[in-house]
């Protein structure tokens, strides 16, 4: 019996009929409903006439040989079966067959998908591409939309970078209303008085090598040119071995009576010419005289009692001493050394401290440097050469350097005696108002030293209880009358003034960084905005509700300038 079967094919979106067999009844059915179309192998194809399907292409496989249905041929002769070699190429072959009908079902169900979205799509230019029936057309229309396709990838990309970069978006709003009052720190620009700062030997020396180092660069601007070399730095230990004493011996130049070592001699603020006219002199650091003086030969090593001024109280102690020769009554120096024997144990009023190196009149009073033939010549120079100050002549690095100094020598002392030499809070602020009212000066400000400035003031300073002001104008913020008291000045300060420090209270004032300088005699304007900053959870910004990590130096302090 003949069989057929229909074969649907993509053909002007309609199906069509492939059909197999020979029965001419079931041709006589095809004819009247499907018309030839083509031939295929001794087949034909019909296409309805008629006929509206949703096609779903699907495809079967039938095997209509004559081996299957048997040919005239095989007729009257003896049936075989087929050998296993047969039967295993036909599985082989017909395998070949279904894979490649169903690796074409699948090219032809992937274009067929690809074709209807290029028609469907709202993407601009690819259903002009499909849809140009000349070359070039649709090879524009491919160059336009491949064009435009890369031009959007970049926006998304640009616009991706951005949202990584996590910018700021910051918003600026003017409100009148009352604003937060932020906190001013005032300071002088003189960090210590100098009468007292001149008790303080370390202090004092400092001073002593500032003037040396002013007084040999006016000398060796005009004569002198030396080779710079590194500078040599000492290291003490003031808070420890820090010693107040009254008096000190300094060497001077005198006028003595001719063989008269014992008696006193006249000193002299100029340089010795030789050793001659050295004398060592009682130097009293409260009033800078020199008195009484000896010849520099008249002095030995004893043992005498002293009755050292240490804070205001006298302690009697056995110290190794140089003495004048047969003057019982006379001073001795102070040495650090060991007796050695009992028999120089002389008994006299009070004893000098004998420093490592003693001070020169010529050095702190005098106006020259010693002079290329003098004996003092090569201890000058390696003084300067000690302290730092070799073969400068600018007075302005020299102040600089001598500023540094003093920072680091007043760091080595306790808190308290740097407070104890700088100005009082009622000594400095004489008059305050704040807002049109008058101010509290015991109260409104809060005492914070600095290393630069010694003690400076702070209005403000309650984070808890800040101060707002309601008006603007000079009129209604914070108006201060402050005495600077500039007899006392220190020499290494350049300027009279104040220096003035507006921060948050919760931020730690920086006055020699970010401070501004008002100067004396004149009424100094600053005016102040508000600027708010919120800042977002991202980021390594710390909250101010959590905890500050380990080493942060003001723990309850916000300090942004210095954070590294």
């Amino acid at each position: 019996m003949d069989s057929f079967r229909a074969h649907p094919r993509l053909h002007n979106d309609n199906e069509f009929a492939l059909v197999y067999g020979n029965n001419n009844n079931k041709k006589d059915f095809l004819s009247q409903h499907y018309e030839p179309t083509a031939v295929n192998t001794g087949h034909k194809v019909y296409v309805p006439n008629q006929l509206d399907i949703d096609y779903r292409p699907s495809w079967t496989y039938s095997d209509t040989s004559d081996e299957r249905r048997g040919s005239s041929d095989s007729i009257g002769k003896p049936h075989r079966r087929p050998s296993f070699q047969v039967i295993g190429d036909k599985v082989v072959s017909a395998s070949k067959d279904l894979g490649r009908t169903v690796k074409t079902a699948a090219g032809e169900e992937l274009k067929y998908e690809f074709l209807r979205f290029g028609h469907t799509t709202s993407a601009h230019g690819v259903p002009r591409i499909l849809s140009a029936k000349h070359c070039p057309a649709r090879t524009a229309w491919i160059f336009v939309s491949v064009s435009f396709f890369l031009i959007f990838v970049f926006q998304c990309n640009l616009v991706f970078d951005k949202f990584q970069k996590k910018e700021k978006i910051v918003n600026v709003e003017l409100q009148f209303e009352s604003a937060p009052f932020p906190a001013i720190t005032v300071c002088n620009l003189n960090p210590f008085k100098k009468h007292l700062a001149r008790k303080v030997p370390e202090i004092s020396e400092t001073l002593d090598a500032f003037h040396q180092a002013v007084t040999y660069s006016k000398d060796a601007a005009q004569h002198y040119n030396l080779a710079l070399v590194s500078r040599s730095k000492r290291n003490s230990d003031f808070s420890n071995n820090f010693r107040w004493a009254q008096y000190e011996p300094i060497m001077s130049d005198c006028d003595c009576a001719v063989k008269a070592q014992d008696s006193e001699c006249i000193q002299k603020d100029s340089i010795p010419k030789s050793n001659k006219t050295l004398c060592v002199c009682n130097y009293d650091r409260q009033d800078s005289t020199a008195w009484p003086c000896f010849h520099a030969s008249s002095w030995i090593e004893s043992i005498c009692p002293e009755y050292n001024f240490r804070w205001a109280q006298y302690e009697p102690i056995m110290s190794d001493c140089d003495c004048a020769v047969k003057a019982q009554d006379s001073e001795c120096i102070q040495k650090d050394s060991i007796p050695k024997s009992n028999k120089t144990l002389c008994d006299v009023r009070y004893c000098l401290l004998k420093p490592e190196r003693m001070k020169r009149v010529w050095e702190i009073r005098g106006t020259e440097i010693p002079d290329e033939n003098s004996p003092f010549r090569q201890d000058f120079l390696k003084q300067l050469k000690e302290l730092g100050y070799e073969n400068m002549t600018d007075e302005v690095a020299i102040a600089t350097k001598t500023k540094e100094k003093l920072v680091l020598t007043m760091a080595g002392l306790p808190v308290h005696r740097r407070i104890a030499l700088s100005y009082g809070k009622a000594e400095f602020i004489k008059m305050c108002s704040f807002n049109g009212q008058q101010c509290n000066i015991f109260n409104d400000f809060k005492l914070h030293v600095d290393p630069a400035f010694g003690n400076c003031y702070t209005f403000n300073a309650n984070r808890h209880n800040r101060l707002m002001s309601s008006r603007a104008g000079p009129s209604y913020g914070l108006r201060l009358m402050v005495y600077i008291n500039a007899s006392d000045y220190l020499p290494t300060t350049e300027a009279m003034g104040v220096r003035i420090a507006i921060h948050d209270p919760d931020e730690w004032p920086f006055p020699d960084t970010f401070g501004y300088s008002a100067p004396t005699g004149s009424l100094s304007s600053f005016g102040l905005s508000l600027r708010k900053v919120h800042r977002l959870s991202q980021g390594e910004c710390i909250s101010p509700d959590d905890r500050l990590p380990p080493g942060y130096i003001y723990q309850n302090y916000k300090y942004e300038p210095e954070v590294s």
